[in-house]
């Protein structure tokens, strides 16, 4: 959604939040729910051709869900699930996106941004802190 021809037209609603709050994750157009929300789910059930157990389904959308919302917290919790696995970018990590709102697109993982070179301004903010 950051494309150039994308993000003002869909996405520049949700950056209205630099401070961000969780529900401000939840803060975007029909189109930007659309592509961001909906296309992901509908790929990933049609990936597992409907294999998919419904409760599987409904906590899968349960974890996207709180994982938007604990990446747009605007407070870094020790304890977060979310930030357990490898590569995973914390609150700090895309709140930084939103204040700056430039590189670090990724908000759960920071492997793409990473290979990408999208998050080195973060990591030259961490390192001038």
């Amino acid at each position: 959604m950051h494309h150039r021809l994308l993000y003002d037209r869909f996405h520049k609603l949700h950056h209205e939040y630099t401070n961000v709050v969780s529900i401000s994750g939840e803060h975007f157009s029909v189109v930007d729910f659309l592509i961001g929300t909906i296309l992901p789910v509908t790929i990933c059930s049609a990936f597992f051709s409907g294999k998919m157990h419904f409760s599987t389904n409904i906590l899968l959308n349960i974890w996207r869900l709180g994982r938007t919302f604990d990446s747009h917290a605007g407070y870094e919790f020790p304890w977060s699930p979310f930030t357990i696995f490898p590569f995973s970018a914390s609150s700090e990590y895309h709140n930084f996106h939103h204040s700056q709102n430039l590189g670090n697109f990724e908000s759960s993982y920071m492997l793409v941004d990473s290979l990408l070179g999208r998050n080195r301004e973060y990591w030259s903010y961490l390192h001038s802190k």
